[in-house]
């Protein structure tokens, strides 16, 4: 979603304020970013984020992810 909003492949956003958002402990989401970047989805280094593989990062999204975008699309 994030990727969404910037309307860029890259962008600037910390591991901290994603932990924020998500409701979810940073190390969750250092976790996950290590994995993703082993992956070949994403690349990250000190809040700079680059989306490799749209495809498969929606593929790691949960299911939520479409009805989400569907809300944000009416709300505009």
């Amino acid at each position: 979603m994030s990727q969404d909003r910037a309307h860029a492949t890259e962008f600037e956003i910390t591991q901290e304020t994603l932990a924020s958002v998500l409701g979810v402990r940073r190390v969750g989401i250092t976790d996950a970013a290590i994995r993703m970047r082993k992956n070949g989805i994403i690349e990250y280094s000190r809040g700079h984020v680059r989306i490799l593989n749209r495809q498969r990062l929606e593929g790691q999204a949960c299911s939520c992810y479409e009805g989400e975008t569907r809300i944000y699309a009416q709300a505009l």
